[in-house]
């Protein structure tokens, strides 16, 4: 009786966990794929977010050579030809946590960039786990 009781105890917040990331996303270190697909899957998501999200008000353009928001010693610069936003750059960037400086976050983005960053972290030790994995057997 105290199985059955512990069997159908749902705890979702748990059970979800594991679900999400145990069994769909790394499917116990056997598909590789399942990691390389919710890795684009975080990629393009955080993408999109960041180019409905994008403004000067929450993502600092470094490569900006003229106005108001340009930095005193760039203003005097050539004009970089890509000065306008790229969210899928900035999300790969971002995911793989190389962050060149070419943008920043602000605001409440930042929340957000660091969240795509440690999902970056976790699911890259995660899929080198399952591809070493794959060359043990």
């Amino acid at each position: 009786m105290d199985l059955r009781r512990r069997a159908s105890d749902w705890r979702w917040p748990h059970r979800v966990a594991d679900w999400v990331f145990l069994k769909w996303c790394w499917g116990y270190g056997i598909y590789t794929y399942r990691i390389v697909a919710t890795i684009a899957l975080v990629i393009f998501g955080f993408g999109a977010l960041y180019h409905v999200a994008a403004g000067p008000a929450t993502i600092r353009n470094y490569y900006v050579t003229s106005g108001p928001d340009a930095l005193p010693d760039i203003q005097t610069a050539e004009a970089d030809p890509q000065t306008e936003f790229s969210p899928w750059y900035f999300s790969i960037i971002t995911f793989t946590t190389i962050g060149y400086g070419d943008y920043a976050p602000r605001g409440w983005l930042r929340w957000f960039a660091g969240v795509e960053g440690l999902m970056g972290l976790l699911l890259m030790a995660v899929f080198t786990v399952s591809f070493a994995r794959k060359f043990i057997r």
